[in-house]
């Protein structure tokens, strides 16, 4: 492995925090449990994986003799957290221990050979798809609540990435909930149809970065480079479920609300709800919106906000996936359309910050009593 190098200690730490996000803390497989180390002129390449998703990046560093190691990504991130110089020394030997020295601190850590490490898959394109950073992490931000964290269907536990005629779309639904966020920019593809699971998502929101991403894919995996950092992972096969229906309701009626009023009201009355009765009840008198709550062991909650507006009967819902599609919005008002118990409420932000977003909507389902 000879290897030898001196490396800004901020820079390696900034890149340890995203790799060590991917690679596994408990495995029977020990080298998913580390990060690779290659070096590539005047850089150290890294890389982590736990399968279904790859994350590389890059460094640059003072190469003095090239060579490759892989370590355990969680010690080795703990250790260079703890050094307080700002360059690091970085060696090792062929018995695959790398030396780490800082100062008048001194580490070996025993690796592995790089040939045990998976190989990263290759997702080859001709075209790419290209965002800007803000607008690609507020489209992920738009759908991760709706996500299904427990759901038979496979699809459904990621979000559907689709695009045409210059229109990127992301859309996820849990079976409760829907949201579909559609985004205009020139740098869209028109061949980019893809789920994407909820880990790869979540990983990708940390790639905090003014850069733009570049986004290709074969037919199974996709590829998302940001800069130096490429994020590969697998797809996630099946038909995703047809969520435009619930949006298309006639007759439906609009109330515009200010955001935080309405989640200040909704999370007052949830103070009363429990697991046996989570629930709260809504009904509209024409002028305002009437919220309570029942628990038999504990008492009630009852709270109002004044909207004008067409009357509607009594309806149930979840506060916790009200409250979730409210967050998901960034903006002062949102409009909320209902109609009856048998459909929903349908959620859009007013004015949204983004120049180009078209619109962000989620559907929440009542609960029968």
């Amino acid at each position: 492995m000879s290897l030898e190098l001196r490396i800004n200690r901020v820079g390696l730490l900034n890149e340890l925090l995203l790799l060590n996000a991917v690679a596994r803390r408990n495995t029977t497989t020990a080298v998913l449990s580390h990060v690779a180390l290659r070096t590539d002129g005047t850089q150290l390449g890294l890389e982590a994986t736990d399968l279904e998703m790859t994350l590389t990046s890059v460094c640059d560093a003072e190469v003095n003799e090239p060579g490759e190691v892989t370590i355990d990504a969680n010690r080795f991130l703990g250790i260079v957290k703890a050094c307080g110089e700002e360059s690091l020394e970085l060696s090792g030997n062929d018995k695959h221990i790398l030396k780490i020295k800082s100062g008048r601190s001194t580490f070996n850590i025993k690796g592995m050979g790089i040939k045990a490490f998976p190989s990263c898959p290759e997702v080859l394109s001709a075209r790419a798809s290209t965002l800007p950073s803000e607008m690609f992490n507020a489209m992920i931000a738009s759908v991760m609540f709706s996500i299904s964290s427990a759901n038979r269907c496979a699809a459904a536990e990621g979000a559907l990435l689709s695009s045409s005629d210059g229109f990127i779309k992301a859309i996820s639904s849990d079976g409760h909930r829907a949201s579909v966020t559609s985004i205009q920019n020139d740098g869209i593809q028109a061949d980019l149809e893809m789920i994407i699971g909820v880990n790869a998502l979540r990983q990708l929101s940390l790639i905090d970065s003014p850069l733009p991403v570049e986004i290709t894919r074969n037919d199974s995996h996709a590829a998302f480079k940001v800069g130096s950092r490429t994020l590969t992972c697998r797809l996630i096969e099946g038909e995703f479920v047809d969520v435009e229906p619930v949006f298309k309701v006639d007759g439906m009626s609009v109330y515009l609300l200010n955001r935080k009023d309405l989640m200040q009201t909704i999370s007052r009355v949830k103070l009363m709800t429990s697991e046996r009765s989570i629930s709260i009840q809504l009904r509209i008198d024409g002028s305002e919106f009437h919220f309570s709550s029942e628990n038999p062991d504990t008492g009630e909650a009852f709270d109002s906000l004044e909207c004008e507006g067409d009357i509607i009967p009594e309806v149930l819902f979840n506060p916790s996936y009200l409250l979730e599609a409210l967050a998901a919005c960034d903006t002062e008002m949102v409009s909320l359309e209902l109609k009856d118990s048998k459909t929903g409420v349908i959620i859009k932000p007013v004015n949204g910050r983004f120049w180009d977003q078209r619109y962000m909507v989620a559907f929440i389902h009542q609960l029968k009593r």
